[in-house]
């Protein structure tokens, strides 16, 4: 979409969404008002001269296009019935705020007066029993207190004479206090000279031991040797008796391995004899162990044998064997194949039984969500009318507290009809049924959820199955390809044939391999025969020396031993001179010290300083008993103490004015809780004496903010009900006639205008839209007459020049070039079309204006030289074509 100026052949830049601004902007009229003044409206103005009252004024408001004028007549009643209703709900909400009377109030206040002084006696009765109640209670608590203390105390002094023997304890470790480092020094070097005295009888029994340890390996090493053993001499002599040991036992275990290889060579070739022949030639070299020569004869009957190969007869049974191998394999394969077949047939099977069992579940349980809904709607409505009937119960505790007379708290009434006439609402049989359809509930839902899961595990079987059976489908294609089989049980017969053909060459070259085999084991035999001679006189030496099956660790242990007890014996002498000497030297430490110890704790009172060491008390003991004097001698003061208090309190409240009588205690607590209850009573009467002074306050404030709101609103509704009786109505026709009238004066003036130009017979007569129009003949002197009495010619030319006035007040002064007629002209005669035609020829002529016909009469066209022809082609698209006759 673009916009140019055509008389300067200008084309004007801009966006394609400012295009019809832009129009506006340079013809000074908009959309409307442009169609309006181009496109002449004279059918429906045709229309307007024969139409009656009400169909006229629509007419007029659809051309004219003044529907507005309606809409705000209809907005004005509706504001001035919206401020209306505003108005009445708050005149309601005046009349619903209640308001007490002056008398009410001053009745009130007095009431409130008289409440106060009557609390203010009760508040000082109150705290007079409150006074001579707590005087008592705290006597007699003092007197229990002191009761108590005094037994706590004949306790005590019966723990602080269970504790004399303790005090002695402590008195005596006092008393040797002075003399206690002295005593202790002395029990440790006593101590010491004890422990020095037995480690003397320990190390002389221990050379005595290594002595007897040395005359034991002595003893082995002469025995082995045949040589005298000194403890000089003893390491020499062992390391030569191990040395000849080691070398006869390498000639000993060089023997021994060529024995187990040959064992070795013997069992290969045994194990590779058949097992019918293998037990006689090993009953044959059993016997041979007692008869070597039976082994010489038996060789004879394999001379034969020494013409053949053993390693090409292997290398043949090798390949024999390898080529049964790769047969066998392939049958195996072939069986596996077969078992595949078969295990996807089975498969199949169960998938047809398990979609079968599938089916027939869902249309067992196809009707499990509708029973389920229907006990759900069932339940939601029965939940639904026991809570209603337990909002009436709740309320029966509030009813109960109502007084006949007085005034609700709720709604104010002092009329109470509700409560004499209370329902008590039997819950029973709806929570019974109740509970019957949610257990149903819960049963179906429970249903739902097993079947539910069950559905999906049968889903997930068939699925799974199904997976199975296109994989074995497939791992059996691809088996019978690598194998280039088309038939799985040809290939498995021809495979057997070949198995059996490769058996039986492979059975004959085995036998001559056995018989190869069996000439060996014999061989082998007897060079096993000798070597166990050989051994057996190896092993009779070896065992004269040492009879211990481990010798390097019997001659490792010896050599060990010795040097032990040759170093233990040279330690020995020096360790138990050194404690003979500490020996001696404490024995003289402790005759000193005892000399001197014994006159000062013999003074004490002690006999000797063993017993003198026993009343010496460790720190722990000490502490343990000294915490326990300690204990008791502050409970002692503590208890004293309260007894003290407790005494002073007493005589402090036996001189007051109070008198001590408990039995009167529990007569002064009923007076004090009556004089409580009835000051709390008088207390909640206050409240609500205020509480209604304070709900009349505020009751007060918002009557008169209300009262201002309503003399505001009001002020406002007189200007809505003042604009209502002018333009507003229900329907908007007020305004509406109001503004078409004026329309239609301005419509008559410029049809008037136009009308002098086409003929100067007729004008339109001024006239409001609820009367007809007339017009004046002025060939009949200026008689006035309906506008229906015109001819088919006559009404052309008048509505015509109407619809000229339309175009001429739309196009607000802008000269329009162009005018459309649309239609219209369908309805003329011929006679009537001619004056009409001749009516175009002459306005476009006068006014200067290109004048357009939009019609489908034929008749027109012969008449109109330019024309400009719309053709609708068959795929809905339109097209045109300017023709010039």
């Amino acid at each position: 979409m673009e916009v140019a100026s055509l008389p300067d052949n200008i084309l004007i830049e801009t966006k394609k969404s400012e295009v019809p601004k832009v129009n506006e902007q340079m013809i000074g009229l908009n959309y409307e008002q442009f169609r309006k003044s181009i496109l002449l409206a004279q059918g429906e103005f045709a229309q307007f001269l024969k139409s009656d009252q009400n169909e006229r004024a629509k007419l007029l408001m659809e051309i004219t296009g003044s529907q507005i004028y309606q809409e705000i007549g209809k907005a004005a009643f509706e504001k001035y019935k919206e401020k209306q209703i505003e108005s009445e709900k708050l005149e309601n909400t005046l009349l619903s705020i209640p308001k007490l009377t002056p008398d009410e109030v001053t009745e009130l206040k007095n009431f409130q007066l008289k409440t106060e002084e009557k609390i203010k006696v009760l508040n000082d009765n109150i705290a007079d029993k409150s006074n001579k109640a707590e005087y008592i209670q705290k006597m007699v608590s003092l007197t229990n207190q002191k009761t108590v203390l005094e037994g706590k105390w004949k306790i005590l002094i019966a723990q602080k004479d269970s504790l004399q023997p303790e005090y002695i304890k402590l008195q005596k470790h006092t008393s040797l206090i002075p003399f206690q480092n002295e005593i202790i020094s002395f029990n440790e070097i006593s101590n010491l000279n004890r422990i020095w005295k037995e480690k003397k009888e320990t190390q002389e029994q221990n050379k005595i031991n290594t002595n007897k340890q040395f005359d034991n390996i002595a003893n082995i090493l002469k025995k082995i040797s045949g040589k005298e053993i000194t403890v000089e001499n003893a390491h020499i002599i062992l390391q030569n008796i191990e040395r000849e040991y080691n070398e006869t036992l390498q000639i000993l275990e060089k023997t021994q391995k060529e024995g187990t290889e040959t064992k070795e060579t013997l069992q290969k070739n045994l194990n590779c004899i058949i097992q019918n022949k293998k037990t006689e030639i090993e009953e044959l070299i059993l016997e041979s162990g007692q008869k070597p020569a039976i082994l010489s004869k038996e060789l004879l009957k394999f001379e034969a044998t020494d013409s053949f190969d053993l390693d090409k007869l292997k290398s043949a049974f090798e390949e024999d064997k390898s080529l049964l191998s790769g047969l066998t394999l392939k049958r195996e394969k072939i069986i596996s194949l077969l078992k595949i077949e078969k295990n996807l047939n089975e498969i199949e099977i169960g998938i047809h039984q398990q979609k079968a069992v599938l089916e027939s579940g869902i249309e067992k349980n196809i009707s499990l969500p509708i029973v389920i809904q229907n006990l759900s709607e069932k339940i939601q409505v029965l939940e639904q009318d026991k809570e209603k009937k337990w909002k009436i119960t709740e309320l029966k505790t509030l009813r109960e507290q109502l007084q006949p007379e007085e005034e609700c708290p709720l709604c104010g009434s002092t009329s109470h009809p509700f409560c004499d006439n209370i329902r008590i609402l039997d819950y029973t049989k709806d929570n019974l049924e109740l509970d019957e359809l949610k257990m149903g509930l819960q049963l179906k839902l429970q249903l739902q959820r097993q079947w539910k899961e069950e559905e999906q595990r049968w889903l997930g079987m068939i699925h799974s199955n199904e997976q199975q059976v296109q994989k074995i489908s497939q791992e059996l294609n691809n088996g019978m390809q690598d194998l280039a089989i088309p038939i799985l049980q040809d290939g498995f017969e021809d495979v057997q044939l070949k198995i059996s053909s490769t058996q039986t060459h492979m059975e004959d070259v085995e036998k001559t391999i056995q018989k190869i085999y069996i000439k060996n084991s014999l061989l082998l035999q007897l060079q096993i025969l000798q070597l166990r001679e050989q051994y057996i006189e190896l092993k009779n030496k070896l065992e004269k020396t040492v009879k211990e099956t481990d010798a390097p660790s019997f001659f490792s242990g010896l050599r060990e031993t010795l040097e032990i007890v040759k170093s233990e014996m040279i330690k020995s002498v020096s360790l138990l001179d050194e404690i003979l000497r500490n020996v001696n030297e404490t024995d003289t430490k402790v005759l000193i010290k005892e000399k001197e110890l014994l006159f000062k704790v013999q003074k004490l009172g002690y006999e000797s300083i063993e017993n003198a060491l026993i009343n010496i008390l460790d720190t722990e003991a000490f502490n343990k008993i000294n915490e326990k004097v300690q204990k008791v001698e502050k409970q002692e003061i503590e208890l004293n103490s309260l007894l003290k208090e407790i005494d002073n309190q007493l005589s402090a409240m036996k001189n007051s004015e109070l008198i001590f009588d408990p039995l009167k205690y529990d007569l002064i607590l009923d007076e004090l809780n009556q004089f409580k209850t009835e000051r709390d009573l008088l207390l909640t009467q206050k409240g609500q004496y205020q509480h209604r002074m304070a709900v009349n306050d505020h009751n007060i404030k918002l009557w008169s903010q209300t009262n201002k709101e309503l003399t505001a609103l009001k002020s406002q509704h007189e200007v809505w009900e003042l604009l209502n009786d002018l333009i507003g109505d229900r329907e908007g026709k007020k305004y509406s006639k109001f503004a078409q009238n004026l329309t239609l004066q301005h419509v008559i003036k410029y049809a008037n205008q136009r009308l002098e130009k086409l003929t100067d017979r007729y004008r339109l007569d001024y006239t409001e839209i609820k009367e007809d129009l007339f017009i004046i003949d002025l060939y009949q002197a200026n008689v006035k007459r309906s506008v229906k009495t015109l001819s088919g010619g006559e009404s052309f030319l008048v509505s015509l020049s109407m619809a000229l006035a339309l175009s001429d007040m739309a196009s607000n002064k802008v000269r329009i070039e162009s005018l459309f007629i649309d239609e219209g002209f369908g309805t003329l005669d011929q006679e009537t079309l001619d004056i009409a035609m001749e009516t175009m020829e002459k306005l476009q002529s006068e006014s200067n204006r290109t004048i357009g016909i939009i019609s489908h009469v034929e008749s027109l066209k012969e008449r109109i030289i330019t024309q400009i022809r719309l053709h609708k082609s068959a795929s809905g698209y339109s097209t045109f074509k300017v023709v010039t006759l």
